[in-house]
């Protein structure tokens, strides 16, 4: 029964612990984007090396071994529009009726048409055979396996989508496995006649892309059917659906949350803007591609030709590399051109177009690569023509519009006058891929800044939505150079960061504000290439001073400051300031506990840490470490010691290596110390005695106007002190002979203070902690491991001050005194019992048993209960 009632006690500690640990699970994986958990696991792959053999004849054979073990898939493949090149559905102009369209009824502005030229454009079809409009589409055995599931990379598709002269059919037939980057690509990355030719987002270099060109394929290492998940052989992932097409659509979403920053400003953006607007920033990063073709310039004998210019069979082009793309409203659907619609030639006519708008609820503004051209229509019917560019008769063998047009009309029925012109055209293509990290993603000032990337009045706004008047920040003022001495201009242009002591406001901390990319600067800073994030998170955000910093005598500042939260939901508003506190702090805005479930022991870090001290752990810029002004140069300024300078300050090359901020317990307005980030300044200065009468007296520094009249005479220094400094007598003073590191150079700088009626002068010495409260990174570069506070490199200043006591880094006397007491009181205590208790024993043994009594204690005890007694004992 008692050990019922432990197992039943077990399990319900078991069912409890395990519940507690189950909540705490769940709370700290919602709301968490982790979306590696919504991949698909692909399928065991089975080697069909051994079940394949051969050999084969031609593609439709391996079709034939494929069927005898998966008799259904070829008939799934037949209903895609991989297969019939028709996927989409649309309604003809002025009529109700839903006709499929796709690649192999719609003219485009590269290649133009597919019909005419089907043999040539084939070899991109997933099927064997397809020359002319008498392809069987019923036949199973046309189906190409191979195009989708060999993986030899070997294997080549020619005329009519048949296998390369050449092609080891049984080495691709047993290879056969998951679609890979490379058999997707081999298509879609050389649509429109070569590599990175129509597309602006993928090309070649995606084979096997660097993180640098796409983070999902290069970091994650993902292909393509991990995004475009097939079911039945059907690929999920049109480029443009129309309006009325229900087509199934990748949507970032698949993996990732609708809102997945965690960070309210920016989610708030996911309404309107699409991910890949901030994620793509640029296309064709390596390759370039081609954003216009002039068919009208093709046939021009003796032109130079190069695939990227001009060539005699397709006209000229313009090519783009590591681009911006354009900015558009879109809903997934678009309008497009169908054969035979009638055109306005006097304008541009657009192929495709994306639909949606500002008032359009499904609608998101989307970056699209835009291929312009001029292409051939007819003058009289006004229509785009479909020419035959490929084969006998062709434009790119006989260079003769008028036949192509002729035989391309035979091939698609489209009337054809005999009478053709060229007008321009457009198309645009919405990018999804060469997706790039956050770190790498669009800015908040690279949309909302007079040089944006934006056109918001062609996106439907009459001005930036972000605009303020009463704030508005622009780019160029907050361009971060290192150019020597301001520019003593008005006109506006980067920002000089000057090292002459005094001229930098910044200097005493480091401090930049300034929305840049710190690897965009003109400074020569060590590992530049790196440090991708801004100097100051919140100045991207577009917050200035008056944000943090309002006047409590301006209404509209108090109210209208930072009406959109950070971190999750505001606390400030409605309250304004607390009493006596005229600046917002980082809990006005942020709520640390809903971002940092990842964080253990949260509260006690709350209560010791500021949040500048994870957020601010290393200052990028040089901050002054010492002035000097006991003598000054032939300036008339103090000589200045830097942290974070490799190099003579002078020099406007001086490698900016940053610098690791002191952190050391400062009071905060809860009467609590908590560690923050400060920079020491040492000043070393004269002192001289002011006040008249029997009264104390007092001392002030000296100022540097009496300073420069005692030191400095002319361009130069007063003989008296180049006499007593100029060791190497060549009439002027260095670095190393300002310092006055003699008696007799403190005597000689004295004298001439005296002299010029400086009352008792004095050296002095003060040293100031400078808070640092901007500079403030992201959260990936904030401090996130123990090891960067609890350890021997730790962050933290030695707090031995007894303000403090952080774990694997404070080092008290006087607790290392009480813990070795400690510990040497329980282990002595420990010997002396133990020795107590043998000694005991062995004196009871002896008083008990006399020289023998060891030998008895071993002998049994005789009883001296009955029989009975003894049953009851036992």
């Amino acid at each position: 029964m008692r050990k019922g009632l432990w197992a039943i006690g077990g399990l319900i500690g078991l069912a409890i612990v395990g519940g507690i640990c189950w909540s705490f699970a769940g709370r700290a994986v919602g709301g968490v984007d982790a979306p590696r958990q919504h991949l698909p696991r692909p399928v065991g792959h089975v080697d069909h090396a051994a079940l394949l053999t051969g050999p084969f004849a031609d593609g439709p054979s391996v079709t034939r071994a494929c069927l005898k073990c998966h008799p259904e898939s070829a008939k799934q493949v037949m209903r895609t529009g991989h297969w019939t090149w028709a996927g989409q559905k649309a309604r003809l102009p002025g009529d109700q009726q839903l006709v499929a369209v796709g690649k192999r009824n719609l003219i485009n502005n590269f290649c133009i048409h597919a019909g005419p030229n089907i043999e040539k454009c084939a070899s991109c079809h997933v099927g064997y055979g397809w020359k002319d409009n008498a392809f069987d589409f019923g036949n199973a055995e046309n189906v190409d396996c191979l195009a989708c599931h060999e993986q030899t990379g070997a294997y080549q598709k020619g005329l009519a989508g048949y296998p390369e002269a050449g092609v080891d059919l049984l080495a691709a037939a047993k290879s056969v496995g998951r679609p890979t980057r490379k058999n997707c690509g081999e298509c879609h990355f050389k649509g429109g006649g070569g590599d990175a030719v129509k597309h602006g987002d993928m090309d070649g270099s995606m084979f096997f892309p660097s993180e640098r060109i796409d983070v999902h394929m290069g970091r994650e290492g993902l292909h393509c059917v991990d995004c475009h998940r097939t079911r039945d052989h059907d690929i999920p992932g049109t480029r443009m659906a129309s309006p009325d097409d229900t087509m199934p659509r990748v949507q970032c979403t698949d993996c990732h949350l609708q809102q997945p920053h965690r960070d309210a400003r920016l989610d708030s953006h996911t309404r309107v803007v699409a991910c890949q607007t901030c994620h793509i920033p640029r296309m064709a990063i390596d390759a370039p591609t081609k954003t216009y073709w002039d068919w009208s310039q093709a046939g021009q004998d003796g032109r130079p030709e190069d695939p990227h210019v001009y060539l005699k069979g397709k006209g000229s082009f313009q090519y783009a590399q590591n681009v911006r793309p354009e900015y558009y409203w879109y809903n997934g659907t678009g309008e497009r051109y169908l054969t035979g619609q009638r055109i306005d030639p006097s304008t541009v006519v657009a192929i495709n177009r994306p639909m949606g708008g500002p008032r359009d609820p499904q609608a998101k503004i989307w970056p699209f690569k835009v291929h312009r051209g001029k292409q051939i229509y007819d003058l009289k019917y006004k229509h785009l023509l479909t020419p035959q560019t490929w084969g006998k008769g062709g434009y790119w063998t006989e260079f003769d519009w008028d036949k192509a047009c002729r035989l391309g009309s035979q091939a698609t029925g489209l009337p054809y006058s005999g009478q053709y012109g060229f007008v321009e055209t457009v198309m645009y293509w919405p990018l999804s891929h060469m997706v790039q990290s956050a770190d790498k993603a669009l800015q908040c000032l690279d949309c909302h800044s007079p040089n944006g990337v934006m056109d918001w009045q062609r996106l439907g706004y009459p001005r930036d939505p972000a605009f303020r008047p009463d704030n508005w920040i622009g780019a160029d003022r907050f361009r971060v150079a290192r150019t020597g001495p301001p520019a003593k201009t008005a006109e506006p242009g980067p920002v000089k960061l000057d090292l002459t002591p005094g001229a930098w406001r910044g200097a005493a901390t480091g401090m930049i504000f300034s929305p840049q990319r710190i690897a965009d600067s003109a400074l020569n800073l060590a590992n530049k290439s790196s440090l991708t994030q801004p100097w100051d998170v919140h100045a991207q955000r577009l917050l200035e001073c008056a944000s943090c910093h309002p006047s409590m005598d301006h209404p509209a500042k108090t109210v209208a400051t930072l009406r959109v939260p950070l971190e999750g939901a505001s606390r400030r508003v409605a309250g304004g300031f607390r009493s006596g506190d005229r600046t917002w702090r980082c809990e006005d805005c942020h709520r640390a506990e809903a971002t940092h479930d990842w964080l253990p022991y949260r509260q006690a870090h709350f209560a010791r840490l500021a949040c500048e001290a994870c957020h601010i752990a290393e200052v990028h810029a040089p901050a002054l470490r010492k002035l000097d002004w006991t003598m000054l140069d032939a300036r008339g300024l103090p000589r200045a010691e830097w942290n974070g300078l490799d190099g003579d300050p002078r020099d406007p090359l001086v490698r900016i290596t940053g610098f690791r901020p002191e952190m050391v317990p400062k009071p905060e307005p809860d009467g609590r110390p908590r560690f923050a980030p400060v920079n020491g300044v040492t000043t070393v200065f004269w002192t001289e005695e002011t006040g008249e009468g029997p009264g104390p007296r007092r001392s002030q520094a000296v100022p540097q106007e009496v300073l420069r009249k005692a030191f400095l005479a002319g361009p130069n220094h007063h003989p008296e002190i180049l006499k007593a400094l100029d060791r190497d007598g060549d009439g002027t003073l260095s670095d190393a002979e300002l310092v006055l590191d003699s008696p007799e150079k403190i005597d000689a700088a004295r004298r001439r203070l005296v002299a010029v009626g400086v009352t008792n002068p004095d050296l002095a010495t003060s040293v100031e902690q400078r808070d640092l409260h901007h500079g403030v990174g992201p959260k990936r570069t904030a401090v996130r491991t123990c090891e960067s506070c609890h350890g021997p490199d730790s962050i933290l200043s030695d707090p031995a001050s007894g303000e403090a006591y952080v774990f694997g880094l404070s080092r008290w006397r006087w607790i290392d005194v009480f813990g070795a007491v400690i510990l040497g009181s329980v282990t002595l205590s420990a010997g002396v019992h133990a020795g107590l208790r043998v000694w005991i024993a062995r004196r009871r043994r002896r008083s008990e048993g006399g020289p023998g009594a060891d030998a008895a204690v071993n002998q049994p005890v005789p009883s001296t209960l009955g029989e009975g007694q003894e049953r009851e004992r036992a």
